[in-house]
């Protein structure tokens, strides 16, 4: 998975959201016979559906609470110093991963 946020500021500033998600099936049973090309037209379209319908809900969500951070200074930093939680825990869960990968590696 693979999402890139980018913004542009001019007369009217705009947020926008590209994505691309790569994924393997190995299709049960019988499905197994539908030729390949159906079977990634199908799920393309149904992630495709999906995704859209998230990224649309998730635009709207980020718009209003940027909204919300560029107006609230308390508001901001609270999400400074939760910024700053989530980077430690994501250090500990990447130095957990190394040390995990390391294990398994012997």
């Amino acid at each position: 998975v693979r999402i890139c946020l980018t913004w542009a500021s001019g007369a009217e500033s705009t947020i926008s959201a590209q994505s691309q998600i790569e994924m393997t099936v190995n299709p049960p049973g019988p499905f197994a016979f539908v030729p390949r090309q159906i079977t990634e037209a199908i799920g393309n379209r149904a992630v495709s559906i999906m995704l859209g319908a998230l990224l649309k809900d998730f635009m709207k969500s980020l718009a209003k609470d940027f909204e919300h951070w560029a107006s609230d200074d308390e508001y901001r930093s609270n999400r400074e110093k939760l910024g700053m939680e989530l980077e430690i825990d994501a250090a500990s869960i990447i130095e957990q991963n190394e040390s995990l990968l390391a294990y398994l590696k012997r």
